[in-house]
This record gives C-alpha cells, sequence and structure tokens, in this order.
C-alpha cells in the first residue's frame, strides 16, 4: 500500500528522519516532491507487478523541506512461495552530483559563448586588417612601378614581402576562425 515497513541508516542520513518517524507513513503522499509523486507511484506499482526499475532519479523532501536528488532502484520483495508482497527501494543521494552537473553545464555554456566571441572577434579584427594590408600592397606595387634607386627599391620589396606575409597570416585567422563557425570544411 506504499508505507513504508523498512528504513535503514542510510535513508535516516540522507532525509534526517527516523526510522520510527518514518515506519507506516506513504513513502509517495509524504516525501515525495508535488512534480514527481505520480511517476514515483508508477514505478512502485509497476514494482509490485514484478517489473524492476533501475536508475530512476526524483526527488525527495528531508526533514528541513530541502530537496534531496536521489537515484533509485526497486526490486520486488516476494515471500517464500514467490507471491510479491512488497518493494524493495534502494536510493543513492545524488545531490551533490546532480550539482555538480548543473556547474559543468553552466561552465560549458559559457565556454561555449567564449569561444564564439573569440572567433567573431578574430574574424573582424581580420577583416579589419585585411582591408588596410590590401592597400598596402597595392601601393607598395604602384610605388615598385615608379623610378626608384635600387635602395628605395629594395625596400619597397621587403615592404612588399612583409605585407604579403602578414596577409597569409591573416587569411588563416580568416579561414580558422570560419572552420570553428561550421563556416568552412
Amino acid at each position: 500500500q506504499g508505507r513504508v515497513n523498512e528504513w535503514n541508516l542510510h535513508a535516516e542520513k540522507i532525509t534526517g528522519f527516523s526510522k520510527e518517524e518514518v515506519l507506516g507513513r506513504d513513502l509517495v503522499a509524504d516525501f515525495i516532491t508535488e512534480d514527481y509523486k505520480a511517476a514515483v507511484g508508477v514505478v512502485l506499482e509497476q514494482a509490485l507487478e514484478g517489473v524492476e526499475t533501475a536508475n530512476f532519479e526524483f526527488p525527495l523532501f528531508d526533514r528541513s523541506g530541502g530537496r534531496v536528488d536521489v537515484l533509485f532502484n526497486t526490486t520486488t520483495r516476494r515471500d517464500i512461495s514467490d507471491e510479491i508482497t512488497g518493494v524493495i527501494g534502494v536510493g543513492q543521494n545524488i545531490t551533490e552530483l546532480k550539482y555538480k552537473e548543473q556547474q559543468l553545464q553552466i561552465a560549458l555554456a559559457k565556454a561555449e559563448r567564449a569561444a564564439k566571441v573569440k572567433s567573431q572577434f578574430l574574424a573582424a579584427m581580420s577583416h579589419e586588417i585585411r582591408t588596410p594590408m590590401n592597400g598596402v600592397i597595392g601601393m607598395t606595387n604602384l610605388l615598385l612601378e615608379t623610378e626608384l634607386t635600387q635602395q628605395q627599391n629594395s625596400q619597397a620589396l621587403n615592404i612588399k614581402r612583409s605585407a604579403e606575409s602578414l596577409l597569409v597570416i591573416i587569411n588563416d585567422i580568416l579561414d580558422f576562425s570560419k572552420m570553428e563557425a561550421g563556416q568552412m570544411e
């Protein structure tokens, strides 16, 4: 009938309720949060029909009214003639594990946002630098078409080679940011 007839020390530790306080009480009605009462009820009903459940997560209340996340497994209790007489439920407190999982999800979301911002920044900066760099290369080409001394020609060629090298790096950064954004294979 969903009444608690055994409560071990681990259950006491998780919930803060002593065995004496819990025996005979309705587990679902008295200890399960409202949004999980129906689901836990179904799991217990299935166990009474011989269907065991593994790794079912649900929250229950502790003595202070706080929420404790539990990983629950059920098995049927049978008598000597193999008739089902009850349900044995084994729960593990996973509250801290769930909290850490949530913190990891938050950290992952922040990291993904940071990576996206970084990629957007790289793409924007690369475009902003590439435009004037193309201007430097174009003007250097025009300069090289004029009459220059040998030293001026050598210096203009150095400018052109350096600008072209920088443009290759800028294009690589652009390609990398496009790959990160999934815009390039």
